[in-house]
């Protein structure tokens, strides 16, 4: 996944960029700030970082932003997604892709 597809698909991860054209730092830090706005303790997001990398961590944060009020704890959901990583069973590109294919059909619904 490139920045670009990470900020299309996680509006609430666009919202904490301080930069337009934004590398895979930037949106580290964007995904920090993120993850305190949804409530993820700083242990949560630096086991994330440690498990998973830094990208992938924010990635992941991004996702649960973007999944919004259907993840009840986005805390608990963190930690389900570092456990999965643990396992190799986590795929960050496919949620991605699910997020912009729900992304299309509710524009598409939308105009039409």
């Amino acid at each position: 996944a490139t920045p670009r597809f990470v900020i299309r698909v996680s509006p609430p991860l666009q919202n904490q960029l301080l930069t337009s054209s934004p590398t895979w730092s930037d949106i580290v830090e964007a995904a920090d700030r993120l993850r305190h706005q949804l409530g993820i303790s700083r242990a949560a997001w630096i086991d994330a970082c440690h498990t998973l990398g830094r990208y992938h961590a924010a990635t992941a944060v991004a996702i649960i932003a973007a999944k919004g009020d259907s993840i009840r704890s986005p805390g608990g959901y963190l930690r389900g997604m570092i456990a999965r990583g643990r396992d190799g069973e986590l795929y960050l590109l496919r949620s991605l892709h699910g997020l912009a294919e729900q992304g299309r059909r509710a524009d598409a619904q939308h105009h039409s």
